[in-house]
């Protein structure tokens, strides 16, 4: 009984973050209008991505215990997505904002790199979804053995008075990762791999009349944890698509990132 006022605190103060999560990202060949149309007359080597952003606050668990109410006075950082010094941020619009709630978004930087929101009230089960067109947007090699390619870089600032961090959440293709690397482990945890080692390496087999409760577990497991994280990863990939629908007939996609295979 003495640890669970200790635990409930955990809980409370883990709770206590944003979430935001690039839903959609497109590579664009250019669009009609004064700002984007300049990009691929000045510089053909040019790389104008779409990014749709939602920011979320979610509802705390154990009856609402752990989330935090966001009021406007809480703000003691303005909440900006930082697309780094090489860019520059064309367009950014809000999509979707709580009923009730009129939210702005405005550009800044020494290089307009940067999509502020202005402060409004966020409830705890509220999101943001968010737009920005973006020329020249900091990217990194990705990993070969999810489809190699780029990965753009987005940073979050702000500082929310109760709110411990603004954090980022798994793309589909990191869940795709991790879903092998559970997948894979539940495979390695298969009885007859593991009695096959044990046998070669020690020779001694009689143990393998049946397996052990435990490592079925889990192995059951794994294979469960890759199961829940490809459906999300499906899911995640299935949303990017209809918001690049949704969004096709405004600017021309060539390549939405990432595709998993499929357009």
């Amino acid at each position: 009984m003495i640890l669970l006022p200790l635990f409930v605190s955990l809980v409370v103060l883990g709770r206590r973050k944003l979430f935001f999560d690039i839903v959609c990202e497109a590579t664009l060949l250019g669009a009609e209008g004064d700002s984007l149309q300049l990009v691929t007359e000045d510089n053909d080597d040019a790389v104008l991505m779409l990014f749709v952003i939602d920011l979320h606050n979610p509802v705390g668990s154990l009856a609402r215990v752990g989330g935090v109410d966001i009021n406007p006075t809480q703000y003691q950082r303005e909440i900006s997505f930082d697309f780094e010094e090489e860019a520059s941020v064309l367009e950014a619009e809000v999509l979707e904002s709580p009923e009730g709630v009129e939210a702005k978004v405005h550009i800044e930087g020494s290089q307009e790199e940067k999509v502020v929101l202005e402060d409004i009230p966020l409830n705890q089960g509220d999101f943001i979804r968010l737009k920005a067109v973006v020329k020249n947007p900091k990217a990194e090699p990705d990993v070969l053995w999810v489809g190699g390619g780029v990965r753009y870089l987005v940073e979050v600032e702000g500082h929310i008075r109760n709110i411990k961090k603004i954090q980022r959440k798994w793309d589909s293709q990191k869940l795709l990762i991790y879903a092998f690397l559970a997948g894979l482990l539940g495979v390695v945890l298969d009885y007859s791999v593991v009695a096959w080692l044990r046998g070669l390496l020690t020779g001694y087999r009689a143990w393998l009349e049946g397996p052990p409760v435990f490592l079925v577990g889990v192995q059951v497991a794994f294979v469960g944890l890759a199961a829940v994280l490809l459906i999300l990863a499906l899911l995640k990939e299935k949303r990017s698509r209809e918001i690049a629908r949704q969004l096709n007939s405004s600017y021309p996609i060539v390549e939405r990132k990432p595709k998993m295979g499929w357009p």
